[in-house]
């Protein structure tokens, strides 16, 4: 079940990446508007809740294999 977790998050992650990039050259050429900065606080937010939760369940998964 953890596995299946951890993909999903990684997947998620994934396509965060592609719109925090994109939003990170509009931003650097003061191209953003304020919903779209929002979204890319959001997805910064949100992609680095997602690898924490990864990490809790790694160390999940590894903790029962160690038993």
């Amino acid at each position: 079940m953890a596995i299946d977790m951890i993909m999903a998050h990684e997947s998620e992650i994934n396509r965060l990446n592609e719109s925090i990039q994109m939003r990170q050259q509009l931003y650097e050429n003061d191209q953003l508007n304020d919903q779209e900065y929002e979204q890319f606080v959001i997805d910064a937010g949100r992609r680095f809740a997602l690898q924490l939760d990864i990490e809790k369940l790694k160390r999940e998964r590894d903790g029962r294999a160690a038993q």
